[in-house]
């Protein structure tokens, strides 16, 4: 499945498998290189997601959901996405300004 998508990141390959799911990411590792591998368990094992992209606020955004309660693990821009449905539901479209 994730060799069809080589060119979007030649960095890490990584796999989320279970019984009903699987979800696979290749990576371009830019924020974080040691931290942000995807798919990302954020908050709750029940978040689980792959993004492609960058989120510009998440700095501001981290130190927020950090004021909530939310605990991050790592530094990756990524981490914020799970944390912040969690807080926000789906009003986090609205918060984060994604590239």
């Amino acid at each position: 499945m994730t060799d069809t998508m080589g060119c979007r990141g030649p960095d890490a390959e990584e796999l989320w498998l279970r019984q009903h799911a699987a979800i696979g990411r290749r990576r371009l590792a830019v924020i974080d290189v040691e931290g942000g591998a995807q798919p990302m368990v954020g908050g709750r094992p029940q978040v689980i997601l792959t993004f492609s992209g960058e989120i510009y606020n998440f700095r501001e955004l981290r130190r927020e959901l950090a004021s909530h309660g939310h605990e991050f693990r790592t530094r990756s821009d990524t981490e914020v996405l799970p944390h912040a449905y969690l807080q926000w539901g789906l009003a986090v479209g609205r918060t984060a300004r994604a590239g």
